[in-house]
């Protein structure tokens, strides 16, 4: 018995696919690489807790960007997605770990997460901020004369273009034909069209 339609078709090669998995429906039809067996014993109160918001925060960093001890990390949105990215990155030893959201008790959770700074977008500019706590190399300029600075890795979680282009001018920049910058990883669904300041991608 399901209490939604399915949503179920045999279009890749035969093998089904479904993009609606619920884990309290008292039975279900699903392709096996959705399958975990489970011990006999097994207490079925709690082993269905994990929701999507762990494995999309946290798989961003753990499996998009593969965030490395000592790398830099900035998280826009820490909403369920968000925290798990927070923790995440608090797992893979990164540093600093840097929270922006316009909830200052957003902001206090993800500091229990992990975060080791935290910035209200409401009170400051987010971009002039993280660019101030990530200095790179003394005298490392980059195209203009801009000073190299920036994370290794900004999430934007919430995927609005103002937050899209806060991370993406947070990220670090690149130094010519010395070292690449940083990555801008967008892992919420887009709320309307961004724009790319192509340019800047280029030589920055």
């Amino acid at each position: 018995r399901m209490p939604w339609k399915a949503g179920l078709d045999l279009a890749d090669g035969g093998r089904l696919q479904s993009s609606q998995i619920f884990t309290w429906s008292t039975h279900t039809i699903l392709d096996d690489q959705y399958v975990i067996p489970l011990a006999a014993d097994a207490p079925v109160d709690v082993t269905a807790i994990v929701g999507c918001a762990v494995l999309t925060g946290a798989g961003a960093v753990l499996r998009a960007a593969r965030v490395q001890p000592g790398q830099s990390v900035a998280i826009w949105g820490v909403g369920g997605v968000g925290l798990n990215a927070v923790a995440a990155a608090r797992m893979s030893g990164a540093n600093p770990i840097i929270a922006v959201d316009m909830d200052d008790e957003k902001l206090d959770l993800a500091k229990r997460f992990g975060a080791t700074h935290v910035i209200n977008a409401t009170n400051q500019d987010p971009t002039e901020v993280i660019r101030s706590l990530t200095p790179g190399p003394d005298g490392a300029f980059g195209y203009g004369g801009t000073p190299i600075a920036g994370v290794d890795f900004a999430f934007d979680v919430g995927a609005r273009p103002a937050t899209f282009l806060q991370a993406f001018r947070s990220t670090r920049n690149s130094r010519n034909a010395v070292h690449g910058g940083g990555t801008t990883v967008v892992v919420g669904v887009p709320q309307a069209p961004f724009e790319l300041p192509a340019i800047e991608l280029l030589m920055n």
